[in-house]
């Protein structure tokens, strides 16, 4: 399963998250969106948007039967990132995510993770830190969706 993270993101992962824990500002979150597999772009071209609005004005469509919504994170459902001394890196991870039961007639193929300082504002202010693309899609079928995160969402450590 390909994953990036995005390159407006790149370097700022922590900086995200511990906005997030300290409540700066208040409204600040993660907002998780499922991606169709209709006509979605690859990595690469993901990786270039800015916003999720750029994101949605591409060619990617957003999950929307009629028991989808987005799911929103806040400093209640993360935890601050790993340090390992040990091996000079630190990781932040975040628990599978449940999208509850989503009834047919869609097929899911990524997942957009966003950095939003404000969890209910614009599109245009959500900054895209985390995109999971699936090698296949998964069709919906009334059944619970849950993305399982990879272990270690996104890490830092010592050049090579």
């Amino acid at each position: 399963m390909p994953a990036t993270i995005p390159n407006i993101a790149k370097g700022r992962e922590n900086e995200f998250v511990h906005r997030v824990l300290n409540g700066d500002p208040a409204t600040a979150g993660f907002v998780v969106v499922l991606l169709q597999d209709t006509d979605i772009e690859d990595l690469a071209t993901l990786r270039d948007y800015d916003t999720l609005e750029d994101i949605l004005a591409g060619d990617n469509v957003e999950c929307s039967v009629s028991s989808y919504s987005r799911l929103v994170l806040d400093a209640d459902d993360i935890s601050a990132p790993t340090v390992n001394d040990s091996n000079d890196a630190q990781t932040f991870d975040i628990p599978d995510q449940d999208f509850g039961a989503l009834e047919s007639g869609q097929s899911i193929q990524g997942v957009v993770m966003c950095y939003a300082p404000n969890t209910a504002g614009a599109d245009s202010t959500m900054i895209p830190v985390y995109i999971d693309r699936f090698d296949t899609a998964v069709p919906l079928n009334g059944e619970i969706f849950h993305w399982r995160t990879p272990n270690g969402l996104w890490s830092a450590e010592e050049p090579a």
